[in-house]
């Protein structure tokens, strides 16, 4: 492949061609073996009853493809074989073989389960395709172990060769061949939170003629998910030369610009978070002082009574007394300043109560009203990505918005391109009603 040379990255074996077969149709081998006639290399087929078995092959044999096959593209974004249940495919090159031509939605679907190629028909169209021949006759990916600096010097490289490519970037759980959709890898990110239950994640970044184009994970797009992949410091990372391209460009520019400008993002986290927690540690309650920077306070099973205690804030001014509902918010942020945009927002019904702003990492960008914005930005995190998984599930693309009522409460949450937007309050009802006129408010604030 040569992209890679001088780094510590390896291809698949040079003679034995192992594929890891998701379909029983019995003539795709015979197309995939036609582009080895000739040559030394030699294909290995090898087929699994259950991901229990497939996970044993790949500890013990490096594949230098899978090839699965879908009788519908409409099938797109639910499993990749009906014997195996296997949703995304991490690091290895991934044929997809189908009955029809998938739409534009259908193959995002399916980049986003990490298919690499997708040949329309059967055996004999596999064995005149030249990007399978590729992946059969020269190797199209090479793999490795994550070290510090890798990636950063990886892409410059590429950068440097104004190569065309496609990097992806694990972090050190989960597997190779996954039933979570790749949207919903994971509920948490290992580099967040070391204490939480991570089920593996990973990210890609997208080359065109040496400049970065598109850089994603899970959970964020842009520079925000090349600053997420750049704070591992342990995984995998594998270099790919056949690959679905993004629906859309979201970086153009080279290497060091993306890497500069991902630097100074994880430096701003990094500030932001050391901001917060200086302006949270002098909070004071009925004498008692509180360090929230240490010990946090969970409302949900700890409601603390403010209602004859002034709260004073390390703000401008510095003795500014503030509510009850007011102080929880500002503790959290550390400023006084309300969004105007958000008291528009919570004008467009008397039954909203609160609002928060959000940024792809979770951060606070803007916030009003009566509740804490811990408890929300939680409770965004963790339902974004089950929404995300229904909409695939059911083809319905990309998610806008969506309400949660209980009955007598609502919580609306509304994308704002990268960012969320959500409110609270009462449900009324029809709390759907409420949903579309917050979304026609969204682009105001």
């Amino acid at each position: 492949m040569g992209l890679g040379r001088n780094l510590p990255l390896k291809e698949a074996h040079p003679i034995q061609v192992h594929c890891l077969m998701l379909s029983r149709d019995e003539e795709l081998p015979h197309g995939l073996d036609a582009h080895l006639h000739g040559s030394e290399r030699r294909l290995n087929l090898h087929r699994v009853s259950n991901l229990g078995d497939a996970s044993a092959l790949l500890k013990r044999e490096t594949l230098s493809l899978v090839v699965a096959q879908l009788p519908r593209a409409a099938d797109a974004g639910g499993t990749l074989s009906a014997q195996v249940a296997v949703r995304c495919v991490r690091h290895l090159p991934v044929v997809l073989v189908v009955g029809n031509s998938p739409s534009e939605a259908e193959t995002e679907r399916l980049r986003m389960q990490g298919v690499s190629h997708i040949v329309i028909g059967g055996a004999g169209e596999v064995s005149s395709d030249s990007r399978v021949a590729k992946i059969l006759r020269h190797g199209s990916w090479q793999m490795g172990q994550l070290q510090p600096g890798l990636t950063r010097t990886l892409l410059q490289q590429l950068s440097a060769r104004k190569a065309s490519a496609l990097v992806t970037i694990g972090c050190p759980h989960g597997e190779i061949l996954s039933i979570y959709p790749w949207q919903n890898s994971t509920l948490f990110y290992c580099s967040d939170d070391p204490s939480a239950q991570c089920k593996g994640w990973y990210g890609r970044v997208y080359l065109v003629n040496g400049n970065v184009v598109y850089a994603e994970t899970p959970k964020s797009r842009g520079v925000h998910a090349l600053a997420d992949m750049l704070t591992l410091n342990g995984g995998t990372v594998a270099l790919h030369s056949v690959w679905l391209p993004p629906p859309e460009r979201n970086l153009e520019v080279a290497a060091d610009v993306a890497l500069k400008e991902a630097d100074a993002l994880a430096k701003q986290r990094m500030a932001a978070v050391a901001a917060a927690a200086a302006a949270a540690a002098p909070v004071t309650v009925a004498t008692a002082p509180v360090s929230m920077a240490t010990a946090p306070v969970t409302m949900a099973t700890a409601p603390v009574s403010m209602a004859n205690a002034p709260v004073t804030l390390r703000s401008e001014p510095p003795q500014a007394q503030v509510s009850t509902n007011q102080a929880m918010v500002m503790a959290v942020k550390g400023t006084t300043s309300m969004n105007h945009g958000l008291r528009n927002l919570l004008a467009t019904t008397s039954q909203l109560r609160g609002a928060v702003k959000t940024d792809p990492t979770g951060t606070v960008c803007d916030s009003i009203g009566e509740q804490g914005d811990e408890t929300t930005v939680a409770a965004v995190s963790l339902s974004a990505p089950h929404f995300e998984e229904i909409a695939q599930l059911l083809g319905l693309g990309e998610v806008k918005g969506w309400t949660v009522s209980t009955g007598k409460d609502a919580m609306y949450v509304n994308r704002e391109g990268e960012n969320f937007v959500t409110a609270w309050g009462a449900a009324g009802s029809s709390p759907e009603v409420t949903l579309i006129k917050i979304n026609k408010m969204i682009g105001k604030v």
